[in-house]
């Protein structure tokens, strides 16, 4: 069965997104959801019916600099390229629109997540203690 990689349209990609949230064991906020639907910054990995992963993307500097804010796989259907397929649909829209910076960020602790970024190209700009957990959040940032 093919994976199809698309923008979230609807208030279902959202219970689709929120279910990926909930196996995973993080919360969910439904208007960040909604607003990113609203504002077409938000793309599904549909697997048949269902829901896989999904990616979230905003602005910084009058929308000069797009910054990934979220990227979530579900574990069973990791290593099959749908992070890399969801990033750069991200970046294909952005080429579009004329962006061409892209930031990312990840916990110090998440090796995949930091060998993920580095296969696509990102580079390691940075690091801040933000997070409650003490644990540094590292910055990563790629031209497109």
């Amino acid at each position: 069965m093919n994976i199809i990689f698309r923008k979230a349209l609807t208030a279902e990609d959202t219970s689709g997104c929120k279910l990926v949230d909930t196996k995973m064991g993080f919360t969910t906020n439904d208007k960040v959801f909604a607003k990113s639907i609203e504002d077409g910054r938000l793309f599904v990995a549909k697997l048949g019916n269902q829901i896989i992963g999904y990616i979230r993307y905003g602005y910084l500097w009058d929308n000069e600099v797009a910054v990934l804010q979220m990227i979530r796989v579900l574990p069973e259907e990791r290593g099959k390229g749908v992070g890399r397929e969801l990033v750069q649909s991200v970046e294909e829209v952005l080429k579009k629109l004329g962006v061409r910076q892209l930031l990312s960020s990840t916990d110090e602790s998440n090796d995949n997540s930091y060998k993920f970024h580095k296969s696509l190209g990102f580079k390691e700009c940075g690091e801040l203690d933000i997070n409650e957990d003490q644990l540094k959040e590292v910055f990563f940032s790629k031209k497109i």
